[in-house]
Order: C-alpha cells, then sequence, then structure tokens
C-alpha cells in the first residue's frame, strides 16, 4: 500500500502483486506494508526522478511493516530518464566485443 499524503489527509492506492504481474487501484485495506510519503516525492518516484530507497535513507518516506518487501515494489517504478548501463556509454558492444576475445584466448586451469 502507498499512502500520498495530501494536506492533513492522504490518498491510498493499493499495490498487489502476483504472478509478476501489477494490479494498481484506491483502497485503504490492511497491507502487508505501508509506504507513507508526499505527493512530490510519489510523482517523482513515478516519473523516474528519484529512487525509493534513496528516499526512505533520507527521511523523506517511511514504511510500516514488511521492510522486505520494498524491494520488490521498488522494481515497478521507472528507471531515471536517460539512465541504463553504464557499458553503453562507453561503447558497451565493443565492451562485449573485448570481453568475448579475451575469453576465446583464455586457457582454462583445467586443460593447462
Amino acid at each position: 500500500m502507498i499512502k500520498v499524503e495530501v494536506g492533513d489527509g492522504g490518498e491510498f492506492w493499493r499495490v498487489a502483486m502476483r504472478d509478476r504481474g501489477v494490479v494498481v487501484d484506491r483502497g485503504s485495506e490492511p497491507a502487508d506494508a505501508t509506504v507513507v510519503l508526499s505527493a512530490g516525492l510519489f510523482h517523482d518516484l513515478i516519473t523516474g526522478g528519484d529512487q525509493l530507497i534513496a528516499a526512505l535513507l533520507r527521511n523523506e518516506a517511511t514504511v510500516v511493516g514488511e521492510v522486505a518487501l520494498l524491494l520488490v515494489l521498488r522494481r515497478f517504478f521507472p528507471s531515471a530518464p536517460g539512465s541504463g548501463d553504464p557499458r553503453d556509454v562507453v561503447g558497451g558492444s565493443r565492451w562485449r566485443e573485448r570481453m568475448d576475445e579475451t575469453i576465446a584466448r583464455s586457457t582454462p586451469a583445467e586443460r593447462a
């Protein structure tokens, strides 16, 4: 469950994860874990502008319940715009080619 605080109240969003699928709807039924955060932080999370674990470490969000579920929940928020595999920035395909060449040249210990 995600509670987005707005003014004195808040909106509750129920997130159900089953069979590699996610269902999101409004509801305030009891949940295994509840994340409480501001509307601004929620916007940043769903647009990839911030990360859930970082917000928790900055004390901008709190969690009640099964903390381990946050590791699963954070996967459903997008990455920051423009982020990706850092090897792609430095010629990722060439990096992979060099690794393949290195592996091909190496002699396994059991053959030596």
